[in-house]
């Protein structure tokens, strides 16, 4: 059975790193700044938590969710530039995977994005 977005979010809190839950002005400060709103699923994520980390807390975390503060166009996060010539301007950096590698997501789809969520089920010690 497919867990319900409510419950995926209570594993996140429950079972991870949740930081504390972003405010309704935290959050439309964010999509000001962005040009763009967060779908359902983002909004319900951060109304319960402003970021996480997956599995083990920072500094030893691989897997951070990031906070509406840290999210960026991805060309900004990754290559400092905010131009053309480095990538759409609709992808924006979602996850930092502690590598140098991130998972994004194209503002540009409409909603709703996929719930990336789905990947956080394990369980930390």
């Amino acid at each position: 059975m497919t867990p319900t977005l409510e419950q995926l979010l209570a594993t996140v809190v429950r079972e991870h790193y949740p930081h504390p839950p972003a405010t309704e002005a935290e959050i439309a400060a964010f999509e000001s700044r962005a040009g763009w709103q967060l779908g359902a699923e983002l909004r319900a994520f951060y109304l319960r938590c402003n970021g996480a980390e997956l599995f083990e807390p920072l500094p030893n975390a691989r897997y951070s969710l990031l906070s509406l503060g840290e999210l960026q166009r991805a060309r900004v996060r990754m290559r400092g530039i905010d131009d053309d010539s480095m990538g759409p301007a609709s992808w924006w950096t979602l996850v930092d995977c502690q590598d140098s590698d991130f998972i994004l997501v194209d503002v540009a789809l409409p909603p709703p994005i996929p719930c990336w969520m789905r990947t956080t089920a394990h369980t930390r010690p």
